[in-house]
């Protein structure tokens, strides 16, 4: 470590939605020294001038290519992984959660970094068993054994849960509108990509903070998020009934029998999203109350552009 008195990070998938806030987040804090792992510094030239001028490091590497990670870690105290298989970019890439993540942390272990954040943000799947949320959708079932793996490695481990995010929402609904499955006073624990960000800085500031991690923007029924959306937008927005929770499980089984795995996979993540097992039933906010959770009111505000049709 370059300086005593601060910690050395470095955020993987920096230039990823997520991971760009969690950087800018983290160049925020006092006792950190931030560092980013990119595959192409032309992507994003603001952000890399912001890390190099606050005198963190850009290492260029990709987890598509576990050759390119040899000791990108050297010299961390905590490697963030952001990296997705949901976005728009890596849609389906789920290979790079268990492959990439697994060489990365290798690398953390021959370096003897202490602690490494998982790219875990998202719904509550533990209520489900194993072989049932690997059965449901590819996209848990490698993480699934991802996190296995990690639990076995020489390494603390931050596991950061916060619900589902409300931009991916918006973006997979941004075509047809506002929809649902089931009923619509399910409830649903959500959160920003920037409440996520601040949360991931606030945490990983705190040298000795591991375990689980539990932060939730809000609990919302479906029925809320609407109303809430007319209200703000001055819309009148009527939802559509896709279906009932058990039309969407016959759909996927359909995917599967016709042989369309990724189209299974992904409306596998739909079923974990309605089921109510996934929603949180507590939340470790109180923990951290610089953090003062975005209401979805105060969301849907500061973010004019997302719009549904």
């Amino acid at each position: 470590m370059e300086n005593n008195s601060k910690l050395n990070v470095l955020v993987v998938g920096a230039t990823g939605l997520l991971g760009g806030l969690i950087t800018k987040h983290c160049l925020k804090k006092e006792n950190l020294i931030v560092n980013i792992l990119v595959r192409d510094r032309k992507k994003n030239p603001e952000l890399v001038a912001q890390v190099e001028n606050a005198g963190g490091r850009v290492i260029q590497g990709d987890l598509a290519k576990p050759s390119t990670l040899r000791d990108c870690t050297k010299g961390m105290h905590t490697v963030i992984s952001a990296i997705s298989a949901l976005g728009k970019e890596t849609a389906g890439n789920f290979e790079i959660m268990v492959d990439g993540q697994t060489a990365l942390v290798e690398d953390c272990v021959r370096n003897k970094v202490t602690r490494f954040l998982p790219s875990n943000y998202g719904l509550n799947y533990e209520k489900f068993s194993p072989q049932e949320i690997s059965d449901i959708s590819t996209f848990f079932g490698v993480k699934v054994k991802f996190f296995d793996w990690l639990a076995t490695q020489p390494i603390k481990v931050l596991h950061l849960k916060v619900g589902l995010f409300l931009e991916y929402y918006f973006e997979t609904h941004e075509q047809n509108g506002f929809g649902y499955w089931g009923d619509m006073n399910q409830m649903f624990s959500v959160t920003s990509y920037e409440d996520a960000a601040r949360i991931t800085a606030a945490a990983v500031s705190r040298e000795n903070q591991d375990g689980v991690l539990t932060f939730i923007g809000e609990n919302l029924t479906f029925r809320e998020i609407v109303d809430t959306y007319n209200r703000v937008r001055q819309t009148e927005k009527e939802p559509k009934r896709f279906g009932s929770f058990e039309d969407l499980k016959k759909i996927r089984e359909e995917k599967i029998r016709e042989g369309l795995i990724r189209d299974a996979d992904m409306l596998g993540v739909d079923v974990v999203v309605y089921d109510q097992r996934s929603k949180f039933e507590a939340n470790d906010n109180k923990q951290y109350p610089e953090v003062k959770p975005t209401s979805f009111r105060d969301f849907l505000v500061q973010n004019p552009q997302i719009q549904l049709p």
